[in-house]
């Protein structure tokens, strides 16, 4: 099992950690059958595949309008990106270092989540999904 997917089933949520199937985002109700809920947010760890091209995932978020965390590296396009992290992304440490920052987040949000319902606020819940590319770890927050 892949450090992104632990990290994942640690925190509760969607992992994506194989080849990217193009229209999965946008051909959506195609693929699956039925109006299904597209993510609230992405996070990706890289937005470039192995041959350094813009990841087609970082590209059907933007088409369906769905917000991205991204961290950018150097050579990263982050015009795709709603919030850029500028960073490498190119080692696994850096990767790891991210996913451990990521995670921190995750539970931070939900534990506060918990403690709003408790207050009486209701709210949505957030689908967070995790990916990975052949050339680095990518995580979706969906």
């Amino acid at each position: 099992m892949l450090h992104i997917e632990k990290i994942s089933k640690e925190i509760g949520q969607y992992c994506h950690t194989r080849k990217w199937q193009e229209g999965t985002l946008t051909n959506i109700n195609t693929l699956f059958g039925s109006p299904v809920r597209v993510p609230d947010v992405i996070v990706f760890t890289t937005t470039l595949t192995s041959i350094l091209e813009t990841h087609p995932a970082v590209i059907e978020a933007a088409k369906m309008a769905i917000p991205t965390i991204a961290i950018c590296d150097s050579n990263s396009d982050p015009n795709y990106i709603t919030y850029p992290i500028p960073g490498n992304d190119d080692t696994a440490f850096a990767v790891r270092y991210y996913m451990k920052l990521f995670r921190e987040a995750v539970i931070r949000g939900q534990n506060q989540r918990k403690l709003d319902q408790e207050k009486g606020k209701n709210l949505d819940n957030l689908f967070i999904v995790i990916s990975c590319s052949s050339k680095c770890i990518n995580l979706y927050i969906i």
